[in-house]
């Protein structure tokens, strides 16, 4: 399930069987946008490789994480971070990941589905509930849900990795508001070993919200947030 190898059989399979697909760069998919989102990738994506990160299900949903690796506008090796979801309780297929390494502008992603879609709240590991109850509330307290090695990686990649004292300063500038943006989750895939979490949400604020997801890695015995992996194409 690599993200170009769908491209370039146009979803065979998927748009067969009814599914719909929603991409950052043509929104929803079909005849027309098909070619558009070909062009587009055989333009921005130069001499690419499409590698796995992981994949995992929670029989509703099929989550995979990838990272396309390419030359990009200024000859320069870089990396593109994704994730596609299947959801096959409404027949669509999400794909979300920023722009700006392939175009250097970001395009908003709108609302594909509703706040509160599919939480799952019965089924959320407790340190990942913590997370998202500590962050709406803007408190501290979710660095200590973090293991002492936790990573957080934006949207861009790995140029933007952030470990120790420079993930605690962004997390601290999240919850001081220096971001004015809110976040509001809209769907949840936990693995079945609990120890990954997909999250989609809302982000944005004042009528403008970009639809993102997130990966969160959880050490083996569920306490402690070892990785985010954040998946969005909002300008901030």
């Amino acid at each position: 399930m690599k993200y170009l190898d769908l491209i370039q059989s146009g979803f065979k399979g998927f748009i067969s069987d009814g599914y719909a697909v929603f991409t950052p760069v043509v929104r929803e998919l079909n005849a027309q946008t098909q070619n558009e989102l070909l062009a587009y990738v055989e333009a921005k994506l130069k001499d690419a490789s499409n590698e796995m990160v992981c994949a995992f299900s929670n029989g509703t949903r099929d989550v995979y994480e990838q990272v396309i690796n390419f030359t990009d506008r200024n000859s320069e090796r870089v990396d593109l971070p994704l994730v596609i979801v299947v959801d096959h309780s409404n027949q669509q297929i999400r794909v979300y990941h920023t722009t700006w390494p392939m175009s250097g502008a970001h395009m908003p992603y709108p609302e594909i589905i509703p706040v509160g879609y599919d939480l799952q709240h019965s089924q959320q590991p407790e340190v990942f509930a913590l997370y998202e109850k500590y962050l709406a509330e803007h408190d501290e307290k979710i660095l200590s849900l973090f293991s002492a090695d936790m990573v957080v990686k934006e949207a861009s990649g790995k140029r933007y990795l952030h470990g120790g004292h420079e993930r605690d300063a962004f997390y601290r500038a999240v919850l001081s508001g220096a971001l004015p943006a809110e976040f509001l989750p809209t769907a949840v895939t936990v693995s079945n070993d609990q120890t990954r979490v997909a999250g989609e949400y809302l982000f944005g604020g004042q009528g403008r919200y970009v639809a993102g997801v997130g990966i969160w890695y959880l050490s083996q015995d569920g306490k402690q947030i070892q990785a985010v992996h954040i998946h969005d194409d909002a300008d901030l």
